[in-house]
């Protein structure tokens, strides 16, 4: 069932690709020529964006088109922007994490280190940090660009450009509430963790092509609610998916080292439960291995040995179900087409059942 959902992920990701690679091409004449490192800048960040699965994007084409939206061409303008708006967000975020690896390639900021190496810079992490994170700012400002000139014929324009950079902002807000909670050594409790999930994953990358799909069709807010409602649900279901990949999927699989939530002592769902059933000495334990930048594999798989003997990864699993039967409750109100309802309905098997 999930194979349809791909199939139709991978088709429009091409088409997003060639509204991408427009934006690049007629932006590219205004940028290269400022300093040494503009065209290596732009290109680099074009083909990071050129090589994400495309899911957010091809989440608002298929509600513009399932709500019947009349300007095909500024949906895809849009979808390839959120795409370029999501590739900058990703590269400062693989700098918060440290991630040297992102879709089994080296992240934008590890792409300058043997630069840096060649010319026997003293510090070529930090270098490579400050570059790619002037990179990730470059994307923004190119996205914001393109979408006010895109959207500037549209009755509508204000409130999708705010709404746009709104939920943009709290991604950031979310974002420093995950970096200190990581550096923190105290929990700082479930309803906190959601948050970061809820405003960081869910609505950014579920909630926000529906909203968006909708908005260019113009579709009812009652609706929209109920859209944003179930990407919630969606998010929710992949972000937890995501934890659990991270600590008990293969690297050549996700696309990164397993267990770097464990050496980053990333305040997930999965730590936080694991913490609450672990008895004191386990607790010592975790104590030493979560922040552990140092972490053996050996210690890997007792933490995940931790988490299915002490029920955590059930109780992942439970909640898991949770939201799958929440969003498929609401997919029955939507007004939408039967083919439609039905490519809702395997999106969430599609969102759980991923490899990566």
């Amino acid at each position: 069932m999930t194979d349809a959902v791909n199939k139709y992920f991978m088709k429009k990701k091409e088409e997003i690709n060639d509204y991408v690679e427009r934006i690049f091409l007629n932006k590219r004449q205004d940028y290269i020529h400022f300093g040494s490192f503009g065209n290596n800048a732009i290109e680099r960040l074009k083909e990071m964006t050129l090589g994400g699965k495309g899911v957010r994007g091809g989440l608002l084409i298929f509600t513009a088109d399932a709500y019947k939206a009349k300007n095909q061409e500024l949906v895809m303008e849009i979808s390839a922007t959120i795409e370029l708006i999501h590739s900058s967000l990703l590269i400062h975020d693989d700098i918060a994490d440290n991630d040297m690896t992102r879709r089994g390639k080296p992240t934008i900021y590890a792409q300058y280190l043997p630069f840096a190496k060649s010319k026997e810079i003293d510090d070529p992490i930090n270098f490579g940090k400050s570059i790619a994170t002037v990179i990730g700012d470059i994307g923004f400002f190119i996205a914001g660009r393109h979408l006010i000139d895109s959207t500037k014929n549209l009755e509508n324009n204000y409130q999708i450009l705010s709404y746009i950079f709104r939920e943009i902002i709290y991604v950031c807000f979310a974002q420093l509430d995950d970096i200190t909670f990581g550096f923190s050594s105290g929990s700082p409790g479930i309803t906190n963790i959601k948050r970061v999930y809820q405003y960081k994953t869910a609505r950014y990358s579920f909630s926000m092509p529906f909203t968006l799909g909708a908005m260019l069709a113009r579709v009812n807010e009652n609706t929209i609610h109920i859209l944003q409602s179930i990407g919630n649900d969606l998010g929710f279901i992949y972000q937890l998916r995501d934890d659990d990949m991270g600590l008990f999927s293969e690297e050549a699989t996700i696309g990164k080292p397993v267990g770097s939530d464990i050496r980053e002592n990333k305040k997930t769902l999965i730590r936080e439960l694991l913490y609450k059933k672990a008895a004191p000495s386990e607790k010592e334990f975790l104590n030493n291995t979560f922040g552990n930048k140092e972490l053996s594999n050996q210690n890997i798989e007792k933490v995940k040995k931790m988490v299915i003997d002490l029920g955590v990864k059930k109780e992942i699993e439970n909640l898991i179900i949770s939201y799958q039967k929440q969003a498929a409750k609401k997919i029955g109100k939507l007004n939408l087409a039967k083919k439609d309802q039905e490519f809702l309905y395997e999106l969430i098997n599609y969102v759980e059942v991923r490899k990566n």
